[in-house]
Formats: C-alpha cells, structure tokens, sequence
C-alpha cells in the first residue's frame, strides 16, 4: 500500500506512480483505492477496486504498471492503470464523492481515532 494524496493536499490534484508485478507470472494486477490514513489498507476505507488485465507472464517485478491518480474540485477521483508496453491494457476507477469519500466530520472522528491509538502505541513502548 502506498499514498498518493495526502491530507490536505490542494485540489485539483494529480499524481502518478509505476508499480510492479508482485507475483511471479501472474496475468492481471487488481489496483484497490482506499481512503484513510493508517498504514494498513485494512483500517482504510475501500472506495473501489479494479483489475488491469493483460500482463505478460514474467518474474516478480518485471512488469511495469503505471497507475494515475486525479482529483478534480468537485471531489471526483479518476483512478487509472495499465501494463507498459501492452496495447488494450488500460482500465480505470471513477470515484464520486457521494459515492464514499469520508465527510469533514468522519475524517475528523477518524484522526482523533488514530491520534489516540498512536499515543496508546507509544505508551506501550515505553512502559
């Protein structure tokens, strides 16, 4: 998992990153789209996920796959993938923002919560 848009980031904003084939010879890559700031995607909110077809069976990292990130002002994030160097590979993900983007009050909630579990953390490092 990796951010691509971080709080507070003026919008619009756009931003890509090439990622690599994870597995050995594996034919399609599935792009998840999370919103949230823990460091797991799974206390993250899912927002939507995709698979971008039509990856050459090739070793771990071998592959390159450019995924696009673009939010626009009215809250709208445009998520696109595809597979270097293959034709008719490109998918993309549009997300609205009535369609799950936190509001003000749960992004607030949401990093009081984390604020208190990373105190909770160091608390128990130290003692």
């Amino acid at each position: 998992m990796s951010t691509l848009i971080q709080r507070n980031t003026t919008i619009p904003y756009s931003h890509s990153r090439t990622y690599k084939n994870n597995e050995d010879y594996q034919t399609e890559a599935t792009i998840e789209v999370f919103e949230g700031e823990e460091k797991t995607a799974k206390r993250n909110r899912l927002l939507g996920r995709f698979i971008v077809p039509g990856l050459p069976p090739r070793p771990r990292g071998q592959v390159e796959i450019p995924v696009a990130f673009s939010l626009d002002v009215n809250g709208v994030l445009e998520v696109s993938a595809y597979v270097k160097g293959e034709q008719g590979t490109k998918k993309s993900l549009v997300i609205k923002k009535d369609k799950g983007l936190l509001t003000e009050e749960e992004i607030k909630k949401r990093g009081k919560e984390l604020q208190d579990w990373e105190r909770k953390c160091r608390t128990n490092k130290i003692n």
